[in-house]
């Protein structure tokens, strides 16, 4: 890493699938084993629904499809 390089708080993967069916799904999958899914920011990236969610190392996850 270089020196003075700090990471960003909010950085974060994204994850595209292929339409919302398989958003719920897959939100719907992760909450059945545990994990907690973040629907909040569904609708605030235009042209876009996602939820958030975290994996098993804390690292925060977007998922999304286009709308």
């Amino acid at each position: 890493m270089e020196e003075g390089f700090t990471l960003p708080q909010r950085a974060h993967p994204a994850l595209v699938v292929a339409s919302v069916a398989e958003l719920e799904r897959l939100g719907q999958q992760l909450m059945d084993t545990g994990f907690e899914v973040d629907w909040t920011e569904r609708h605030t990236f235009t042209g876009y629904e996602r939820f958030h969610c975290r994996d098993p190392f804390g690292n925060r996850l977007e998922v999304m499809t286009p709308a």
